[in-house]
C-alpha cells in the first residue's frame, strides 16, 4: 500500500493516478444523473450499430471532475463498458494520436471508452479538422463497440468540432445531446471522495490536526470537487507551514536492530498498515501503563500536540535492521575491537552488501516500500551470538556502530548523502544527520537485547523519542 505525506494530497485526477494507479478509482463516488446520460447514449450507440462522439462540458475551467467522472465508467457501469482509455499525447501529432489509438483497439462486446482529455485547443485549421473528423467518422461507422467522450470547458470550441463533424457526417456520430452539461458531483458528496482518498492513501485528518468540523468549515461554498480538494490541501498545507510551526522539520526514522528473527514483524505490529509510517493508536496500545503513555494522552487533548500530529510533523517511520546485517557491517566496517567480538562469521564484503540491502532501512534508503516478504535465511547461532556481543557494547560503542551499518550501505549504494554523527540539533543529540532526496532525514539507531525485541519496548522508546522531539522543537510544553 502506497504511503506518501499527508501534505501531499492529491486534488486532481493525474496526481492521485500517479500515487495510487488504479487503486485510485476507489475514490470515485457516482454521479447518479451522468452516468443516466451515458447509459442513454450507450442505448443509442446499440440501437444504431455504430460508435458516437459527445462531448462532455463544464464551465469552470478546472476541477469540475470531468476526467474522473469518464475514468469511472468502468466501475460503475461493468456490464456495459469493457474498458476507458485515456489518450494522451504520445510526442506525435495528436489528432494523428487519437486515431491511431482508435484504429489499433481490439474489438470488444462492451464499448471501450476514449477519453479525449487535454486535446482541447484551437492550434489547428478548419480543414485540419475536417480531415481529421472525416477519419473518425469513418472509424465510428465501422466500429459499434467505440465511444468517444472528450472533456471540454470551452463551449466555442466544442460548437466549432460539432459543426465541422456535422458537415461530413450528418447527426450519426452523434447522440440527442453532442455537447452535454455535466452535472458532476453534489456538494454533498465531496466528503465521501475525501474520505476514499485518506482511506487508499492511510491518511487521517488527525495526522495533520484537523477535524471534520474544521474541513467543512474551510469548504464551505466550495462550487465543485476540484475546489473542495484544494480547500482541503490548502488547509492541511497551513498545518506545516514553516513561517507557522517556526521551523523546518526534519524526517526522523528510527531504525532498530535485533538478533530476534522476528525483529521485522515486531516493527510492523506498530506501524500504519504496509508502510513504514508509524501508527500512533498502535504504539500507545501496547505501552498502556507507561508514564510516556499518559503524557502523550494529555497532549493529545490538543490537536496541535497530538501524538499523530508530531509523527506526521517529523514524518516519523520505524525499519527494521538484522542482527546479520549488523555484524556484517561491523565486520567490514568496524574497528578492530569490535569485529574481535565477531566469532564464526566470515568477513566477505560481498556477502555484507546482500544482507545490508535486504534490510527495511536499505529499502527506504533507496525508495521501495515496505512489504511482507522474508529475505534470506535464518541467521546462523554464530550470528546471532555475535550481534548480542556487539549489542552489549552499543552504550559506549554506539556511534561506532551505526558508522559502520552507514558505511556499509554507503557501499551498497544505498540513498543517503552527507551524513554527519552525533550532530546536535534542537538541543538533542542525534545519531545520524543525513539526507534523502535533498531533505533532511534523522536517523535514531538502536539495536536492542533479545528481552527488548517486543512491542512494548518499541512503543516505549519511540514514544519517550517523539516527546524529546515535541519539546525541544517547542510543539509542546514538558
Amino acid at each position: 500500500m502506497t504511503q506518501t505525506s499527508i501534505k501531499s494530497l492529491p486534488s486532481r485526477y493525474e496526481p492521485l493516478i500517479g500515487l495510487f494507479g488504479e487503486g485510485a478509482k476507489n475514490t470515485f463516488v457516482k454521479q447518479t444523473e451522468d452516468l443516466q446520460e451515458i447509459v442513454r447514449l450507450i442505448n443509442q450507440i446499440k440501437s444504431a450499430y455504430q460508435g458516437k462522439l459527445q462531448f462532455i462540458y463544464s464551465e469552470t475551467e478546472s476541477g469540475a471532475g470531468k476526467t474522473t467522472f469518464i475514468q469511472s465508467l468502468d466501475r460503475f457501469l461493468p456490464n456495459l463498458v469493457e474498458s476507458v482509455i485515456r489518450v494522451t499525447d504520445d510526442g506525435g501529432d495528436p489528432l494523428d494520436t487519437i486515431l491511431t489509438s482508435i484504429r489499433n483497439s481490439d474489438v470488444t462486446e462492451k464499448l471501450k471508452v476514449f477519453n479525449l482529455d487535454g486535446h482541447e485547443s484551437f492550434i489547428y485549421t478548419d480543414e485540419e479538422y475536417r480531415n481529421f473528423l472525416v477519419q473518425l467518422n469513418k472509424l465510428l461507422r465501422t466500429r459499434q463497440d467505440i465511444f468517444v467522450l472528450w472533456p471540454v470547458n470551452d463551449f466555442l470550441f466544442a460548437e466549432r468540432i460539432v459543426s465541422i463533424l456535422r458537415s461530413v457526417g450528418g447527426n450519426s456520430p452523434f447522440g440527442n445531446n453532442p455537447i452535454y452539461r455535466m452535472r458532476g458531483l453534489l456538494s454533498t458528496q465531496f466528503t465521501s471522495v475525501l474520505e476514499g482518498i485518506l482511506k487508499i492513501a492511510n491518511w487521517q485528518l488527525e495526522d495533520a490536526a484537523l477535524s471534520w468540523d474544521e474541513i467543512e468549515n474551510v469548504t464551505k461554498n466550495s462550487s465543485n470537487i476540484g475546489e473542495y480538494l484544494d480547500k482541503v490541501q490548502a488547509a492541511i498545507a497551513q498545518r506545516f507551514n514553516i513561517e507557522e510551526i517556526g521551523f523546518e522539520p526534519p524526517q526522523v526514522i528510527f531504525a532498530l536492530s535485533s538478533g530476534k528473527a522476528e525483529i521485522r514483524e515486531t516493527c510492523r505490529s506498530v506501524r500504519r498498515a504496509d508502510s513504514f509510517y508509524l501508527e500512533a493508536s498502535r504504539l500507545l496500545m501496547y505501552t498502556t501503563k507507561s508514564n510516556v503513555v499518559e503524557w502523550w494522552h494529555t497532549r493529545n487533548t490538543q490537536s496541535k500536540t497530538s501524538l499523530s500530529y508530531v509523527i506526521s510533523l517529523f514524518n516519523a517511520q520505524l525499519v527494521s535492521l538484522s542482527g546479520s546485517a549488523v555484524v556484517h557491517a561491523v565486520h567490514n566496517f568496524g574497528s578492530e575491537e569490535l569485529s574481535s567480538l565477531i566469532v564464526g562469521v566470515t568477513k566477505n564484503l560481498g556477502n555484507a552488501q546482500t544482507t545490508i540491502k535486504s534490510t527495511e532501512l536499505y529499502k527506504y534508503s533507496i525508495g521501495e516500500g515496505a512489504d511482507r516478504n522474508i529475505y534470506g535465511k535464518p541467521a546462523k547461532n554464530e550470528t546471532v551470538s555475535s550481534y548480542y556481543k556487539i549489542q552489549e557494547k552499543s552504550k559506549e560503542k554506539h556511534k561506532e556502530i551505526n558508522m559502520a551499518i552507514m558505511g556499509l550501505i554507503e557501499k551498497a549504494e544505498g540513498g543517503f548523502v552527507n551524513t554527519k554523527y552525533e550532530s546536535s540539533e534542537k538541543g538533542l543529540l542525534v545519531d545520524v544527520v543525513t539526507e534523502i532526496n535533498y531533505l533532511p532525514c534523522f536517523i535514531e539507531f538502536h539495536h536492542k537485547s533479545e528481552a527488548e525485541t517486543n512491542e512494548n519496548k518499541i512503543s516505549i522508546y519511540i514514544l519517550e523519542k517523539l516527546k524529546e522531539y515535541a519539546i525541544n522543537y517547542h510543539i509542546s510544553p514538558p
